[in-house]
């Protein structure tokens, strides 16, 4: 009788099996990693993650929020990894701003940054007389700066979805101008009304797919958009319409005195999009990073195996997130930058462990003062190879020629097997 019954259970057990299987429900992973809207940045990065780490499974979302509610759900244990703008990640530890009514969000740890993400700033080109002239009609707008913005009334630029790091970095870019950025849909709530024109500029968020035709159309004046390099949107702009980047980059500018530790400078590599020899130039712009955060009690040992594929396949995750990149133009893979984390952010030990494995971060406190003699290590303890993917590596004016400069490490055991 109890045979019988112990059968019973074992096919009903595997009819379940079976069941789950053939409608793909069936739940085998055992740590979730929070991404962002499917097929977005945040998803690409999050499958990625999933493909080549074992055992971890992506959740996307319906919207995109800039990885607000991924920390939400990791600091309460709902999810084990997530993704998020950097700026959020700083807020929510720190309790400041949109996190401000939140419990402060302590069970964070921080892993590794996934890419950089820089500030496009796009407007209309329009063609110039043999005097040098711009050709407009009445109702053209013509923006060639930051601070063109406060001089028309009527100027809308598309800055993404709500919460968005587009909208965020083009409201912190703004302000750094003293103009204050206001939603196009309320422009009539009374807060605004007072609010000079000179001192606004209006917004409207949208996914990017809608803003590009509405700039297409004219609805529109510009967009702001952070991406790496080689971005689908502003490459299919270029084709059908003159358009420009607008050169807002300002060393002595307050968001980088102010935001040293978040802002990157990185370049915008025009002959990206442009045939045209006049229009191809290197302009500097500033570029935040894109993280991957976990719980504090997730296991040492997973943190460290997610770490050590992002390292060694990120070459993978570009082209995963840019089926555009080239790799002539891939300048954003450093392992400092990449590593670096605030003194306010506690690093998972997981990822400290690999990160000591490969001596990019030490125990040695000089370091910390002294980054040029650091650079010079990481780039003779780090790489095993010169070669990445297509990825070249020669950092070879970093390093002192001086006979002093020896290498006493063991290089096959400091760098990647």
């Amino acid at each position: 009788m109890i045979l019988v019954f112990v059968i019973i259970i074992a096919v009903s057990l595997l009819f379940y099996l079976v069941k789950r299987l053939e409608t793909n429900t069936l739940d085998t992973k055992m740590y979730k990693i929070g991404t962002g809207q499917e097929g977005g940045d945040f998803d690409i990065s999050g499958k990625f993650i999933e493909d080549n780490c074992k055992n971890i499974e992506r959740v996307a979302q319906t919207f995109s929020d800039g990885g607000f509610n991924n920390l939400l759900k990791v600091n309460k244990g709902e999810l084990t990894f997530g993704i998020c703008q950097e700026r959020f990640f700083q807020n929510g530890y720190n309790n400041l701003l949109e996190f401000k009514t939140f419990p402060k969000l302590d069970n964070l740890r921080f892993v590794t940054a996934l890419y950089f993400e820089s500030m496009n700033f796009i407007t209309k080109d329009y063609e110039v007389d043999s005097e040098g002239n711009t050709i407009i009609s009445d109702n053209d707008i013509v923006i060639n700066s930051v601070n063109d913005l406060r001089y028309n009334e009527k100027i809308i630029i598309g800055v993404g979805e709500p919460l968005s790091a587009s909208q965020n970095n083009f409201e912190v870019l703004c302000q750094d101008y003293g103009i204050v950025i206001v939603d196009y849909n309320k422009r009539e709530e009374d807060k605004f009304k007072d609010i000079p024109d000179e001192n606004k500029v209006y917004y409207l968020n949208g996914n990017f797919n809608d803003l590009c035709n509405k700039f297409v159309k004219g609805e529109i004046h510009g967009l702001f958009i952070m991406s790496g390099q080689n971005n689908v949107y502003i490459d299919n702009l270029a084709r059908i319409m003159n358009i420009k980047f607008i050169d807002f980059f300002d060393s002595e500018s307050k968001i980088i005195s102010n935001f040293s530790n978040y802002y990157f400078k990185k370049n915008i590599n025009t002959a990206n999009y442009f045939n045209e020899p006049q229009k191809q130039k290197v302009l500097p712009t500033l570029a935040s990073r894109i993280i991957l955060f976990t719980n504090k009690n997730t296991p040492d040992d997973i943190v460290h195996k997610v770490t050590k594929c992002i390292y060694e396949k990120h070459y993978n995750l570009k082209q995963q997130l840019n089926v555009n990149v080239k790799a002539s133009n891939i300048n954003d893979y450093e392992p400092i930058e990449l590593a670096y984390a605030s003194p306010d952010f506690i690093i998972h030990p997981g990822a400290v462990e690999f990160y000591r494995s490969k001596n990019i971060i030490t125990l040695n406190k000089k370091y910390e003062f002294d980054l040029e003699d650091y650079s010079k290590r990481v780039y003779k303890e780090y790489w095993k190879y010169d070669q990445i993917g297509n990825k070249q590596f020669d950092y070879s004016f970093l390093l002192d020629k001086s006979n002093k400069n020896t290498n006493f490490h063991d290089i096959d055991v400091l760098c990647l097997e």
